[in-house]
Order: structure tokens, then C-alpha cells, then sequence
């Protein structure tokens, strides 16, 4: 009787180290994965910012295109603000839309207020 005991101990022994063990390895792999989060966040903001680097120098090909003068401003503002709208949906602060896209901060705050669902960051 006495090794059953002492083999339900060594079983609770190793459940709780196996346990432990798990729990670590869970821990670890948050922590990878919540990293390689960050730096895929990172990555993706620079290329929105290459990307809007990228649309305003089409804007500026597109301006001097011969269109009349009306549709080439129409153009050009139509095509900055969709570019702003899918930047805002991506969760590009409105900060950072107004720099790189030239447009008020007013309106890129209202514009990131819009995409975020109305939750103000």
C-alpha cells in the first residue's frame, strides 16, 4: 500500500513539473509572438509611409498630364483622400496622415476618428 502512495506522489510530482513546464514554454512563446508582432506593426507603417511617398508622386505625374485643370485637382484630392481613408483603417495616427498627406489635422482626426469606430486613441 505504502508504494501506491508513494507512486501517486511521484505521478503528482510530475504533473506539476509537467505543469510548470507547459506554463514556461506558454510564457516564451507570448512573448515571441507579441514580439514578432511589434516588428510586423513597424513594418507595415513604413510601407504605408512608402506608399504615400509613392501616391503623391503619381499625384504629381498625374497633374501634369494634360486634363483640365478642375479634374486634375478633383484627381489629385480624390486620390489623397482615399489614400488617408485606407491609412486611417490601418491605424496610422492622424498625426502622421496629416504630415505625409498634406491634409488638415482636423480633418485627419475626424478621418481617424471615423475608422476607428468612433473610439477616440
Amino acid at each position: 500500500m505504502i508504494w501506491l502512495w508513494s507512486a501517486l506522489g511521484t505521478l503528482g510530482a510530475l504533473a506539476v513539473g509537467l505543469g510548470l513546464a507547459v506554463f514556461l514554454l506558454y510564457t516564451r512563446l507570448k512573448t515571441l509572438l507579441q514580439n514578432q508582432h511589434q516588428q510586423l506593426q513597424q513594418q507595415i507603417a513604413s510601407g504605408n509611409l512608402q506608399v504615400v511617398s509613392l501616391s503623391q508622386r503619381l499625384a504629381a505625374i498625374e497633374k501634369g498630364l494634360d486634363l483640365p485643370a478642375g479634374r486634375q485637382l478633383q484627381s489629385v484630392n480624390d486620390h489623397t483622400f482615399a489614400t488617408a481613408e485606407v491609412l486611417a483603417a490601418q491605424g496610422v495616427d492622424a498625426k502622421q496622415l496629416s504630415e505625409n498627406l498634406g491634409i488638415p489635422e482636423a480633418e485627419a482626426n475626424l478621418l481617424s476618428l471615423v475608422k476607428s469606430g468612433g473610439n477616440p486613441s
